[in-house]
């Protein structure tokens, strides 16, 4: 008869997914010298900084496949020599031909691009929209702090009008974030139109805040306006048709009568107060959105992919994006943390994977993504034309920007008076998935600051949040903010490369792990709600 400790310990090898049976990994073929070989290499100025398309980022994708070749892994039929391409389309706004109208009943406006207006749209065909404006304060639903700017509102097939921002005190302090008092993630535009376009609206409208001039607006978004008149770069079919318009304040007034007080007494209500100062809006007020593209040519990127079989089918997904940005005005964006740590992690994990002694249960999908900066074009093709079946992808596991001793803090990216935290890994999970957490914990062996943030519904924009909208499970590796994202700063001399060791040890561990198990990881849509305090490993 077995005795209860025995069977105790069988119950929790099960639990606990071990991979004592199915081979061990040699962490010491995860170099620091080659981590830094090949983020030396994606950043070298010959790659001119892995733009997509662009002969940088082909570059790149050549030497990616070249290691997977050299570790042994597989092509898989619909990715031959590893490389799965994806076709772009490249168009240009033509911004004397688009207009942004209002319509008050006894006189209509013309607003002017590059002043008093500011849009980004994501390409597409011509297109005429029309419909009646709403204000609706900071365009904000957020359960978790009892806020929503839309409650008993319908905004289908409405423009929205909302504060850029979000709620603040009079100390300038976040009203959603308490004693914290940093942006939450509902100040992002990304998250305000993915907010108003799941309720059905036509656009968004973001009103420059409270704090700026009437040119406010210009200063803010400054930076990004200078992409209004840059290639606009989208998968063929699937260009975004929902706007995204920025307002001066001064164009913004129009919309309440030129009365600037909206503006101001807006940020002084409580959450949910059911004065919604419907009586500042001109009613009815029409807008009328004319979108006009010109210089429309098809080009291509690609994915690339490779293959470890398992005793199964079912694959772990392994992903990071190896695109960046570019040159610029003359200026080179090496893109070390943003995103060659990933791609060096990546082939880390690869390597020692695929000289493992053993054959893990589960397959495993190593994909280096294209065009993410473009709007995770790379990841999104991968789900629209699987190389692989979708369904048989039982985890995804990303890594975006592993390389650095970030800050959790958001405003980092625009703060560099915030400093780092050292030793800190982000590691958000979809919050359906709870036993992510405990496997996390349970593996960190390399003196990491796990920060460990349960997700049910993502709004970042990178590569693994299409996947988990497919309701597979995912995770988003992460090493902080900092203010060196998206610049010419991103060098390699910046990355903490011990640190980098340890985290795609990390990550090669998380990924063996689940790889040796046969019991799939579950995406439990009956959980709507999770608690998200952030834990620390040690």
């Amino acid at each position: 008869m077995l005795s209860r400790k025995f069977v105790i310990c069988l119950l929790l090898t099960g639990l606990l997914f071990s991979a004592a049976a199915q081979g061990q990994l040699d962490y010491s073929l995860i170099k620091e010298v080659d981590l830094k070989s090949h983020i030396d290499f994606l950043c070298a100025p010959a790659l001119e900084g892995r733009v997509a398309p662009g002969q940088g980022s082909e570059q790149a994708q050549r030497y990616i496949a070249s290691l997977f070749e050299k570790y042994g892994l597989q092509e898989l039929e619909s990715a031959p020599q590893y490389l799965q391409n994806v076709p772009l389309r490249i168009s240009r706004t033509d911004y004397e031909s688009t207009k942004v109208l209002l319509d008050f009943g006894d006189k209509q406006i013309s607003f002017s691009a590059n002043d008093q207006f500011f849009f980004f749209p994501k390409g597409g065909e011509d297109y005429d929209i029309c419909g009646e404006v709403i204000l609706c304060g900071y365009g904000i639903t957020a359960p978790e702090f009892n806020w929503d700017d839309y409650q008993q509102t319908d905004i289908s097939g409405k423009f929205v009008l909302v504060i850029d921002g979000e709620p603040r005190l009079e100390d300038g302090s976040s009203r959603l974030n308490g004693e914290r008092g940093n942006p939450t993630k509902y100040s992002r535009d990304v998250v305000k139109a993915r907010i108003a376009q799941s309720k059905g609206a036509l656009g968004l409208l973001i009103a420059a805040s409270v704090k700026t001039d009437s040119a406010g607006i210009v200063e803010k978004f400054g930076n990004k306006a200078e992409k209004m008149f840059d290639p606009i770069v989208q998968l063929p079919g699937y260009e975004s048709d929902f706007p995204v318009i920025y307002l001066n304040s001064d164009a913004a007034e129009e919309f309440v009568g030129g009365d600037a007080h909206y503006f101001e007494a807006y940020q002084y209500l409580l959450p949910n107060e059911p004065r919604l100062l419907k009586d500042h809006q001109r009613d009815p007020v029409t807008l009328t959105l004319k979108i006009r593209y010109k210089d429309i040519q098809d080009t291509a990127t690609a994915n690339v992919i490779g293959f470890l079989p398992g005793q199964t089918d079912n694959a772990v997904l392994v992903m990071a994006h190896h695109d960046h940005e570019g040159i610029k005005n003359g200026k080179l964006y090496p893109g070390a943390d943003d995103n060659a740590s990933g791609v060096a992690g990546l082939l880390g994990i690869a390597k020692a994977t695929a000289r493992s002694s053993g054959k893990p249960a589960n397959s495993i999908i190593f994909l280096s993504s294209g065009a993410e900066e473009k709007g995770s074009l790379g990841a999104n093709y991968f789900i629209q034309h699987p190389p692989y079946p979708l369904d048989k992808i039982i985890t995804v596991i990303n890594m975006d920007e592993i390389g650095r001793d970030g800050s959790p803090q958001f405003r980092a990216m625009f703060d560099p008076s915030i400093s780092g935290e050292k030793d800190l890994l982000m590691v958000f999970y979809s919050g359906q998935t709870p036993a992510f957490a405990e496997i996390a914990k349970q593996l960190d062996q390399q003196d990491l600051n796990l920060l460990l943030e349960p997700v049910l519904t993502f709004h970042s924009s990178s590569d693994h949040v299409p996947f988990h909208a497919q309701q597979i499970p995912s995770m988003f590796l992460f090493t902080g903010f900092h203010s060196d994202y998206t610049s010419p700063r991103d060098v390699p001399e910046k990355i903490v490369y011990d640190k980098l060791l340890r985290v795609t040890r990390f990550a090669t561990s998380l990924t063996w792990e689940i790889a040796t198990t046969k019991k799939r990881p579950t995406f439990d849509t009956s959980i709507t709600e999770v608690e998200r305090k952030g834990t620390y490993g040690h």
